[in-house]
């Protein structure tokens, strides 16, 4: 990783909202970075406004505490939040997640369509694809049946039929959203995703959850708040909070499990009978309960035994099931970037020096494997040895 490296950047003007960025995606606030660095607060914030240039030793400073490589801050920004008409970022998490916690999430994304952004100038991604006529009568507080309707014509559009949806990763990729699993570091989120202002949704999920099937729930609630809610403006979520996730949960449900055929597969309401459906579903054992019972498939008083079972059974944490069913890998940047340097597009070392960030960054947000890039460009630089008899 190139810290001290200041050949392409001798002549360039620092780029103040890195400064930002690059302490907002560590999780640091203006007093915690001023802290580490024996500054004020004050000083801090002119730097990340361009009100006041950054000394050369506080910005190799706070390259080396933020674990960002100096060529980073001299990076051009084409999109800002300042001067594009973001949506909302919507979090699978906890009420009380606190606001630093989002905001560092939350710069992945940014990061992320920045990576978009680049790779595009070579490859084509699939666009996003939904009807335009699909959430036409949405209304805060909206019935299930109204989510139902939108949940089928959903699978209708892309032709999925009734039936389990074998790999949602893919589907969705295929469909135009972009989707990466990352480790979040955060016992209260489980997943984001935004509709952001180049009309390319992006879906972060946690690499630090051990069921398969929760992921792939946590998925299709994100998909239902770029369905749903996309449109929504940043007040109107945080008044009706609990409303809309409540809406994202069911519309997961009903397009994960589809009435018409999921209510086939139901012979018995035992819990047996629901650890043999997880396997074709791809659906928790609890998902799966919550949505008969919204059928009227489980009585209250099932649902209620049902649930006292699983408490007893220690499921609530590790269902049965949950060792055998496969994450599902969203590979899309990583065979983009794969196929670009492999294939002499660009080299490794122009990705990196295009992208700005520091290897691990870049590995995690694009699901390569550790050390791709150390790998990659220590081959290339080994002597080529060749048989001469």
């Amino acid at each position: 990783m190139r810290y001290l490296d200041f050949s392409d950047n001798n002549r360039k003007s620092v780029v103040p909202i890195r400064i930002k960025e690059a302490r907002t995606a560590r999780g640091y606030s203006l007093n915690d970075l001023a802290e580490k660095l024996d500054l004020t607060k004050q000083i801090i914030s002119k730097y990340e406004t361009g009100l006041v240039k950054i000394p050369i030793e506080n910005l190799i400073k706070i390259s080396e505490l933020l674990d960002f490589p100096i060529p980073f801050f001299y990076k051009d920004k084409k999109f800002t939040l300042e001067n594009s008409s973001e949506g909302i970022t919507f979090f699978r998490s906890l009420r009380s997640t606190s606001k630093k916690t989002k905001i560092s999430l939350e710069q992945n994304i940014e990061f992320m369509k920045e990576i978009y952004s680049f790779i595009q100038n070579y490859i084509e991604f699939p666009s996003f694809d939904i009807p335009e006529d699909l959430n036409l009568n949405y209304k805060i507080g909206i019935d299930d049946d109204y989510i139902d309707d939108v949940a089928l014509k959903l699978r209708q559009y892309w032709g999925l039929g009734s039936g389990p949806i074998n790999n949602l990763t893919n589907l969705l990729l295929k469909k135009g959203i972009i989707i990466t699993r990352i480790e979040l570091n955060s016992e209260k989120v489980d997943a984001f995703s935004k509709l952001t202002s180049i009309g390319v949704p992006f879906v972060i999920l946690g690499s630090d959850k051990d069921s398969a099937v929760r992921s792939r729930m946590d998925l299709a609630h994100e998909l239902g708040h770029i369905i749903l809610h996309s449109h929504l403006q940043e007040h109107e979520f945080e008044k009706n909070y609990i409303v809309i996730e409540n809406e994202a949960k069911k519309f997961a449900s009903s397009f994960l499990l589809p009435a018409e055929e999921f209510v086939k597969d139901i012979y018995t309401t035992t819990l047996d009978s629901f650890v043999y459906l997880k396997e074709k579903w791809k659906v928790s054992i609890a998902g799966m309960i919550v949505r008969a019972h919204s059928l009227n498939i489980v009585s209250d008083e099932q649902y209620t035994y049902l649930f006292k079972q699983i408490s007893m059974k220690r499921w609530r944490s590790k269902e049965p099931l949950d060792d055998n069913i496969k994450f599902e890998r969203p590979n899309m940047f990583k065979e983009a970037i794969e196929l670009l340097i492999e294939n002499h597009i660009i080299t490794a070392v122009e990705f990196l020096d295009n992208i700005g960030m520091g290897y691990k960054d870049i590995e995690n947000l694009c699901f390569l494997p550790e050390g791709y890039f150390e790998n990659y460009i220590e081959n290339i630089n080994k002597p080529k040895l060749k048989i001469i008899k």
